[in-house]
């Protein structure tokens, strides 16, 4: 969260931020006037879930959520299979990413 009150909050806006949502797997969510919501998962990276119209259907990856992460260190070359890149899309398998 200290990452997000420093680097993305200040220059976004949105209605509010709930940190363990537990509507969304206990998810950190950032939730905008437009009914869209981010997602973001402190994993290997930090994984940005963007849902362009929250909890409305269909909720499928590449239709209506997109995913971002930032990475840093050896997990950026895992995601972007490339040195200098360190943020960017990501799809959940090679088939999705051909869609």
């Amino acid at each position: 969260m200290a990452f997000l009150n420093t680097y993305i909050l200040p220059y976004i806006k949105y209605t509010k931020v709930v940190e363990k949502d537990s509507d969304f797997d206990d998810l950190t969510t950032i939730y905008f006037s437009d009914e869209a919501i981010v997602m973001v998962h402190n994993g290997d990276c930090l994984d940005f879930h963007y849902d362009i119209n929250g909890r409305s259907n269909p909720n499928t990856d590449g239709r209506d959520i997109f995913r971002f992460y930032l990475c840093a260190g050896d997990h950026k070359n895992i995601y972007f299979e490339n040195k200098n890149q360190y943020f960017g899309a990501g799809c959940l398998n090679i088939q999705a990413r051909n869609d």
